[in-house]
């Protein structure tokens, strides 16, 4: 052969070997990856002051435990003040009423006992004025028959002319008299029979038709009573409505005035901007946390191969301290700060790695140590990810390109 082919030969040998190492390429490995829990801010949504004591730098936190707690007392309260003063004017209105309907009840009571004792009497005295009259109703018909007889004789005697005739007229007068009051006697008895008749079915009552004072009083008390059990439950039912109107005034002014800030994860106080009794307003920086349930990884990358890497790729992590080998994904890549992604680079800024790097997170969204181990700040890692191979990656170019 020519020493030319021989030339080119060598050189075809060279260029497979350089291409199959490139292509062989599969994958990017940085060891100087490192493993840091998330910060999160913590924000005011209102202007007021904080009311109550924030867990100093370093301090650990649980899920749910009150970090910060703000407070306005400048809003309006007229409104909730004027329904709660309502609420207890009706309460005692209510006690009140409550008060004169138990001693409506006692006078019910007392009135029902008297018109009873009252009705006894009456019957009582129309039993003796019944009887007194049968008697005299007895004796006026005694009397009629003996003023009749007398009246008889003084017609026999004026007919044997012994006596005159004035005599016999005033024995006829006598006795028509004695007729009639044997009349009124039985009127009075059957007068009497039915104001019996009328006690049994209607109870006792004057002699003009009118109910009894007492039977008056006790017909009042019902009265009374009822007019009060009405106003009773008015009261009630105004009640309520206050009480509802109040929930609803107090429910806007705590959503309002008041905001609590809880944990919701276990972590660490990374910096405390406030303190009992500061003035706050809305937007104002509270807090800063970590996030020791749900670290990420800051993986360096080289700049002459940032085209290999991109959002969702896979990557496994090793911690140096560790035998694991923990699997992960990117979640973004930047060369800037970090603003609108994850403000940890800028809180800890012992770990800033600089350039362009890849924010990558667990699969299984937390560290898979203890949380203690999750938020030391220098927790290191080797990191591969794992990009596609250089002649995969130039022939899907060429293939898009057609």
């Amino acid at each position: 052969m020519r020493t030319i082919d021989w030339a080119i030969v060598a050189i075809g040998l060279v260029a497979v070997i350089i291409w199959t190492a490139v292509s062989a390429n599969d994958g990017f490995k940085s060891r100087s990856a490192v493993i840091i829990a998330r910060s999160i801010s913590i924000t005011s949504t209102i202007d007021g002051h904080v009311d109550n004591t924030p867990p100093e730098v370093g301090a650990r936190i649980s899920p749910s435990e009150l970090l910060i707690r703000i407070h306005d007392n400048r809003i309006d309260r007229g409104r909730l003040i004027d329904f709660d003063s309502e609420i207890q004017f009706l309460q005692q209105d209510i006690k009140n009423a409550s008060r004169q309907q138990e001693d409506l009840e006692e006078l019910l009571s007392y009135f029902q006992d008297k018109a009873k004792a009252h009705a006894v009497w009456v019957k009582s005295d129309v039993e003796l004025r019944k009887q007194e009259n049968m008697q005299l109703l007895e004796i006026a018909e005694q009397t009629r028959k003996l003023k009749n007889d007398h009246a008889a004789r003084a017609v026999e005697l004026y007919q044997n002319q012994h006596v005159s005739s004035t005599l016999v007229d005033t024995a006829k007068a006598e006795a028509a008299i004695a007729t009639s009051q044997v009349e009124l006697s039985r009127t009075q008895v059957r007068r009497d029979q039915l104001l019996q008749q009328s006690l049994a079915n209607n109870g006792a009552f004057f002699d003009n038709g009118d109910a009894s004072y007492w039977d008056r009083m006790a017909d009042d008390m019902t009265l009374r009573q009822l007019d009060n059990l009405n106003n009773i439950a008015t009261l009630n039912a105004q009640l309520d409505r206050a009480k509802a109107q109040a929930g609803v005034e107090r429910t806007r002014i705590g959503s309002t005035v008041e905001e609590e800030h809880r944990a919701s994860f276990a972590g660490l106080v990374n910096a405390t901007y406030v303190s009992q009794g500061t003035r706050v307003n809305r937007g104002t920086t509270l807090m800063q946390v970590l996030d020791c349930t749900n670290p990420i990884v800051i993986v360096p990358l080289p700049e002459h191969r940032i085209a290999e890497f991109e959002a969702g790729m896979s990557v496994t992590i090793y911690p140096v301290d560790t035998e694991d080998a923990l699997p992960g994904k990117i979640e973004y890549i930047s060369s800037g700060p970090l603003i609108g992604h994850d403000q940890t680079l800028l809180v800890q800024e012992d770990l800033t790695v600089r350039g362009v790097r890849a924010v990558v997170s667990f699969s299984d969204q937390k560290f898979p140590d203890e949380t203690e181990r999750a938020c030391q700040s220098a927790h290191r890692a080797v990191v591969v990810v794992h990009t596609e191979s250089a002649f995969k990656l130039a022939s899907n170019r060429v293939a898009n390109a057609f």
